[in-house]
């Protein structure tokens, strides 16, 4: 069935307002209003201002008492970061030695207490 081009109009119309909606609701979320330009969504607020300070706590750093994700990441990704690190700078001999100046500040590195391995 073709379409008149009365139609193509009102689809294309009612396609960019639907967009804007789109757009506007996610700004609103984000704590701008009015606003129907396409958000920024990975800047500032990955989950929206809703879920931001669920997002932090369970995230953060800066806490006494590691989060549920934060134990979850160490037992499931630790040993694979630490495997990375040592293929990618090349210190598989170094890392070797027990006694080595690399090996003693490895640990330190991986937790990001320091940015020097040598």
């Amino acid at each position: 069935m073709k379409c008149c081009s009365r139609c193509r109009e009102i689809r294309s119309l009612t396609g960019r307002y639907l967009y804007k909606a789109r757009f506007t609701l996610a700004n609103v979320e984000l704590g701008s209003f009015p606003n129907a330009e396409d958000p920024k969504l990975g800047d500032k607020l990955p989950f929206g201002r809703k879920l931001h300070k669920e997002f932090l706590s369970a995230t953060s750093l800066n806490t006494e008492t590691p989060s549920e994700w934060q134990k979850w990441l160490v037992v499931s990704q630790w040993d694979e970061l630490k495997s990375l690190i040592v293929r990618k700078n090349r210190l598989i001999d170094a890392i070797r030695m027990p006694d080595s100046l690399t090996a003693r500040k490895f640990p330190d590195f991986v937790a990001g207490k320091t940015d020097l391995m040598t």
